[in-house]
């Protein structure tokens, strides 16, 4: 489908769509691998260790009076028995004195934060988990280091024979393609500075990132009530077979459908939580007193690929790249655009995304286009 002879066709058929995206919001408890490394359980002593330290943050906003704990890795993705050191973290981080010998695991659980989308104090209730080799110096632990984490540990289950190094080198490309990062998620802190969007990019898309995640917790905690946080702990288990396809393995290696609970009633995960509703979420972000201190309005080219690879890229499923007979990805209606997969390859022959103007009557509806770097 050309761009140049069918925009306005395109934009016609999304406004039909709209209300197809829509419908994927009723909801449902996680559920999912229990054995996945937010929920392991140690199995031996914490092995052999460096005296090498590390420091970090943890993220939802900062987390302040949480409990981390530092893990050595067995070759099979899980924790290496108890932790080889614990602490608190403070509105600094958290500092420990030691470091794994090979793969490393850190895990920060409990603590209270700044929520980003409305300023106010909330309550963690999610395990977060970082995965990395070595003493890599900082590590920072987010929502987006936990997917790395929990698709690293699917990604053995599911390739058996690989070994750790590769499945982390799988799991990290995933995600970075996922959210168009350049750097491993692990090392990356965020920032909320607008300037950093030219002096710091993988930072400042880490920082609308997060964002974008608090507005989701905020969207479904108003749909939904009970645990604001049940939403994400659903996506940490959803991406361990490395698609937001709202399934998660199970004990056999098959798949089932993620749970989610909405008002006391038990239902599933809606398929576009990861990424239909994230755009939703990061749109409405770009409007909250962080986002427009960080001028995410500003910041188009940048936030709208980081918008194209989350409903485009890897780990966004078939559902979502494309609607039957509509070869819709998603609409943004705050924003009045949609996004739209194009037959058309860049000049380094990447599949492409056209951003188009949903304005009836429009004079030029096909706003930009954006190239998704891997796919073909």
């Amino acid at each position: 489908m050309p761009v140049s002879t069918s925009a306005m066709h395109v934009a016609h058929r999304l406004r039909l769509s709209a209300c197809a995206l829509a419908c994927s919001a009723l909801l449902a408890a996680c559920t999912g691998d229990a054995d996945s490394p937010v929920g392991a359980t140690p199995s031996s002593d914490g092995g052999p260790v460096s005296t090498t330290g590390i420091s970090g943050k943890a993220y939802l906003g900062p987390l302040i009076g949480a409990t981390a704990a530092l893990y050595n890795v067995k070759a099979d993705g899980s924790n290496d028995g108890d932790a080889i050191e614990t602490v608190s973290t403070t509105e600094a981080g958290f500092v420990f004195t030691k470091s794994p010998a090979d793969v490393g695991r850190i895990c920060v659980t409990g603590g209270t934060y700044i929520d980003e989308a409305t300023q106010s104090t909330q309550t963690n209730t999610l395990t977060m988990c970082a995965i990395f080799k070595g003493a890599p110096g900082k590590v920072f632990v987010t929502p987006v280091s936990t997917f790395v984490d929990q698709a690293t540990w699917g990604y053995i289950k599911a390739h058996p024979g690989t070994t750790l190094d590769a499945a982390m080198l799988a799991s990290n490309t995933l995600i970075k393609g996922t959210y168009n990062l350049s750097l491993d998620p692990f090392t990356i802190e965020p920032s909320f500075v607008a300037a950093d969007a030219t002096n710091a990019p993988d930072a400042y898309r880490m920082g609308v990132i997060l964002g974008g995640y608090s507005q989701l917790l905020l969207d479904y905690f108003q749909r939904c009530s009970g645990d604001r946080h049940a939403v994400l702990a659903a996506l940490f288990q959803d991406i361990i077979d490395s698609v937001f396809d709202a399934r998660v393995p199970d004990t056999t290696g098959a798949t089932t459908v993620a749970k989610l609970s909405c008002n006391g009633v038990a239902g599933n995960l809606p398929v576009g939580a990861g990424t239909a509703d994230l755009i939703t979420a990061l749109t409405e972000f770009a409007g909250t007193t962080v986002g427009t201190t960080m001028d995410v309005n500003g910041q188009r080219t940048l936030v709208d690929a980081v918008k194209a690879n989350v409903i485009g890229g890897p780990a966004a499923p078939s559902q979502i790249k494309t609607l039957p007979s509509q070869g819709l990805i998603a609409i943004d209606t705050r924003s009045n655009v949609g996004y739209v997969p194009i037959y058309t390859k860049d000049a380094s022959g990447n599949a492409q995304i056209a951003v188009v103007d949903l304005t009836v009557g429009a004079a030029n509806p096909v706003v930009k286009t954006i190239g998704l770097d891997g796919a073909t």
